[in-house]
């Protein structure tokens, strides 16, 4: 069965590491050590010098760590 989530049309903002940054509260840092150990989404290189993250996914990650506390 299709979760609330996963049935809500998936647009595909792309969100710059300042706006990562201030979503999650992490800091870069923290962040990029995440990603290292595939603990965060990956960005998307859009050119040489430039990566943004998909917003969804970044959300996504949010909803997995409320997930997981409220498990406890």
């Amino acid at each position: 069965e299709m979760t609330e989530r996963q049935s809500i049309k998936r647009t595909y903002d792309l969100i710059k590491l300042k706006e990562v940054l201030r979503i999650t509260s992490l800091s870069r840092s923290n962040l990029y050590a995440l990603i290292q150990k595939n603990k965060f989404p990956k960005p998307l290189k859009l050119s040489e010098r430039s990566s943004a993250w998909l917003k969804f996914e970044v959300d996504d990650w949010i909803v997995e760590r409320v997930q997981e506390r409220d498990q406890q």
